[in-house]
């Protein structure tokens, strides 16, 4: 498969689409325990050994605030994103054209707007999951 331009990605959250995005990205991290044994060595030549612990998932859904005449465009993150009580399905697309490579979870949400006079009005989501992230490619 060859290089993807992130200008035909898609965003569910909870089985809506959200409106007016240009961006979003996923990290996955895994806690680590050090595992420290006994040496019979000097400190400077020891190792320390990592055992992977539990996974966790954080991202983050970037766009625009788009007013007059498209207040729905708004209101569809404002209710996803802070007007939620509890987790929402989450889905995140590469590319519309291929609706088969997605990765889907649930998330716990938050929001934030920002208004600036030398710009356009944000309007951006991070997110932090809630149990497995799943990746579906067909």
């Amino acid at each position: 498969m060859g290089k993807i331009l992130g200008i035909n990605a898609l965003v569910y959250v909870g089985g809506v689409e959200l409106p007016q995005r240009n961006s979003w990205s996923l990290s996955i991290s895994r806690e680590l325990t050090e595992a420290r044994v006994f040496q019979d060595t000097s400190a400077g030549a020891s190792w320390v050994n990592q055992i992977g612990g539990f996974r966790s998932l954080s991202g983050s859904i970037g766009g625009y605030y788009e007013g007059d005449g498209a207040a729905a465009n708004a209101e569809a993150v404002v209710s996803k994103t802070h007007g939620s009580v509890s987790k929402e399905s989450l889905l995140l697309y590469e590319d519309r054209g291929d609706l088969t490579r997605y990765w889907y979870g649930e998330a716990w949400f938050e929001m934030s707007q920002d208004v600036s006079a030398d710009g356009v009005i944000t309007l951006d989501a991070d997110f932090t999951g809630d149990g497995a992230l799943l990746r579906f490619s067909s």
